[in-house]
């Protein structure tokens, strides 16, 4: 009975991370994926995904920086993962568009054997959390950063869900679960763009007991590095072979693998 049932813990354990699912609409051109002859190899889907592989490297960074637990996006995918072996990158039976799974692009099994705290994009959904005093009675604050339009400098951390720039639609947000919140109980802060990690911690410390910071549009934007060299190190080996590669091109396989923080210059 209890087999597949998920300790409590993992649904109330520490403060959550989520990034929306917002995805630009100029990466996803599923019009194009569908010229791919076989064998062929899909610029515009890899493109789609790397962007997404390094969008949740970045959400991971910022996870590990504000000791919380990341809540994937869903993934959306415009070719199947064995695209060389299919004509026009699905076998008739997706819709382009689609939502791939988790290990089309990601090695679930290294995350856990490296003890990456992670769950899946529907966490916020699931029914469990409706019956957890915690997440009940416990007053919740919804940060939201966004990049406004003609201020490419700086992002926007609010309560409550103001607008971003076009994306895809964002449903992660049961009714059943958050109140919704007024625009007179909205407060805001302005963060600016390329912060480092001590900077991330100074600036989000008086929301350290918020149980979910959601994260919208400005991700890659938000954040710059560690500052400490050998934080910088440790998290490249970190993210090693924690992506998949898809199959095939006439070299090789195509590699998806997270890119590398830079050293930041000492001060």
């Amino acid at each position: 009975h209890g087999l597949w049932q998920d300790a409590p813990e993992y649904y109330s354990k520490g403060g959550f991370l989520v990034l929306e699912d917002q995805v630009p609409r100029g990466l996803i051109k599923a019009e194009e994926s569908l010229k791919v002859p076989k064998g062929g190899t899909p610029h515009e889907h890899l493109a789609l995904v790397q962007w997404q592989v390094d969008r949740i490297r970045t959400g991971l960074a910022l996870a590990r920086t504000l000791n919380r637990t990341l809540v994937l996006p869903p993934l959306h995918c415009t070719c199947d993962r064995w695209f060389n072996l299919l004509p026009n990158c699905t076998s008739g039976e997706v819709t382009l568009p689609f939502l791939c799974p988790s290990d089309h692009l990601f090695r679930l099994n290294n995350w856990i054997a490296k003890d990456i705290a992670f769950r899946e994009y529907s966490f916020l959904d699931n029914p469990t959390l409706r019956s957890l005093p915690e997440w009940q009675s416990a007053s919740h604050t919804l940060l939201k950063v966004c990049a406004p339009a003609g201020n490419a400098q700086q992002i926007y951390i609010t309560h409550g869900l103001p607008a971003c720039r076009p994306m895809l639609p964002s449903s992660f947000v049961p009714d059943t679960i958050w109140p919704s919140i007024t625009s007179d109980d909205r407060k805001a802060k302005w963060v600016p763009t390329g912060l480092t990690d001590v900077q991330i911690k100074q600036n989000l410390a008086a929301y350290r007991d918020v149980k979910v910071i959601a994260i919208g549009d400005g991700v890659l934007q938000l954040f710059r590095g560690f500052e400490n060299i050998q934080d910088t190190f440790e998290f490249n080996r970190l993210t090693d072979e924690l992506t998949e590669d898809w199959c095939c091109r006439k070299n090789g396989t195509v590699s998806h693998r997270m890119s590398k923080f830079l050293a930041l210059p000492q001060q």
